[in-house]
């Protein structure tokens, strides 16, 4: 089938005029608008004619949310004048790894996640009509869900879909509205889904993050933010530029655990968007993954004090004294009220981060060896000693 090649200007052009929202499609915006939609170009060399209308409105309604954002910043400019005080951060590799801490983390009274329903419609600031968070939320749960209903064994490797809209967002699905990097859910038109990457400019896409958790923040008052990322796609340096009292949690896995889940995740996706021709390299992803892993342990921040590192299993053995931990290295209270919620939640089945089951298939479908996994991420995996951590992990519950 031919390819169409996507125009960033006049797609631009378009979503501005279309809302009265031109004034406020400032150059940088242009500039980074301009850089994705090339991207996506490249990658394929065009987009089938056949998506290209249905490609071509998702580009068209992400530069609207984009611009809403910027008139809401220029009405409000209080809005970008609020503190964001001691967020949290949980980064790893495996999403319901992060998915269970930060879901302790957000038990605590005043604390949470931003949610998918806020980033899919994130103007007016949640909390100003109470019927426009009525209907984003509706059609971030019709969004959710039918991605589920397509691909239901994504249950297994993120069972925090099952809350739908109201699923925390990840930070790429957040700097992704302002075309820092792609993110699949943001345009499920696309056959071929483009791989993400890392921000051109990691501290503008986190500075981005932040006018979010304000956006977010403005009408709906939150104590501590509990924001989750995957940390290859994470620059941690910007991070704590731009959050400088950031409390940050690096969930650890065994890396064939983490390569296995997703490749799997690549596979469902892929194989789920009608007329792709997807191919999956799992040697290539490997390398890739060892190269950026191998310079995140020489990177000078990995002892930073304001890092934490745990080893996921070991958490799972005793959370509560984890949490705890955090909580004590940064001087915020651990009251008894908290500690009570944690110990009630650990007794229902949504704290069972296997709760939909474990459908994954053996390393061997993707031609690849847990050894030589193990040889190749050696030095990862004796540091943050995850020796006697693999694809073995006992049901809990």
């Amino acid at each position: 089938m031919a390819l169409k090649l996507l125009d960033p200007q006049r797609l631009l052009d378009e979503a501005a005029a279309s809302q009265g929202l031109t004034r406020y499609a400032e150059s940088g915006i242009h500039e980074r608008f301009a850089g994705f939609v090339r991207r996506l170009n490249e990658v394929a060399g065009g987009v089938p004619e056949d998506s290209y209308e249905a490609v071509s409105a998702q580009l068209r309604d992400m530069a609207v949310k984009r611009l809403k954002l910027a008139r809401d910043w220029h009405e409000e400019p209080g809005i970008l004048r609020q503190a964001v005080d001691k967020p949290f951060f949980v980064f790893g590799h495996l999403p319901y790894a992060n998915s269970h801490v930060a879901s302790l983390l957000t038990l605590d009274e005043g604390q949470r996640s931003p949610a998918f329903w806020e980033v899919n419609q994130p103007s007016p600031p949640p909390g100003s009509d109470p019927f426009a968070d009525l209907m984003a939320l509706e059609a971030a749960n019709e969004k959710v869900d039918k991605i589920v209903e397509s691909v239901p064994l994504l249950l297994s490797i993120n069972p925090e879909l099952d809350q739908a809209g109201m699923a925390a967002a990840e930070m790429d699905y957040m700097t992704a509205l302002d075309f820092h990097t792609s993110h699949p859910l943001h345009l499920d038109k696309l056959p071929n889904p483009r791989p993400m990457y890392l921000p051109e400019n990691p501290r503008q896409a986190c500075s981005f993050h932040k006018k979010l958790l304000q956006q977010f923040q403005w009408r709906n008052p939150v104590t501590r933010w509990v924001c989750r990322a995957r940390i290859e796609r994470l620059e941690v340096a910007s991070l704590l530029e731009v959050y400088p009292d950031a409390l940050c949690l690096w969930v650890h896995s065994h890396p064939a655990e983490f390569v296995l889940n997703t490749l799997v995740a690549r596979d469902l996706l892929l194989s789920s968007r009608k007329g792709g021709d997807y191919k999956i390299d799992p040697a290539f992803y490997v390398r890739e993954l060892w190269e950026r892993i191998d310079g995140l342990m020489a990177s000078p921040w990995l002892d930073d004090p304001r890092i934490m590192h745990i080893h996921f299993d070991r958490f799972l053995e005793d959370p509560m004294e984890a949490i705890g931990e955090s909580y004590r290295r940064n001087d915020i209270p651990f009251s008894v009220d908290y500690e009570w919620m944690i110990a009630s939640w650990l007794e229902t089945a949504a704290s069972d981060p296997k709760r939909y089951g474990d459908f994954l298939p053996p390393l061997e479908k993707f031609g690849l060896d847990k050894q030589v996994i193990a040889e190749t991420f050696r030095d990862y995996i004796a540091r943050f000693g995850l020796e006697d951590n693999g694809l073995e992990r006992k049901k809990r519950h």
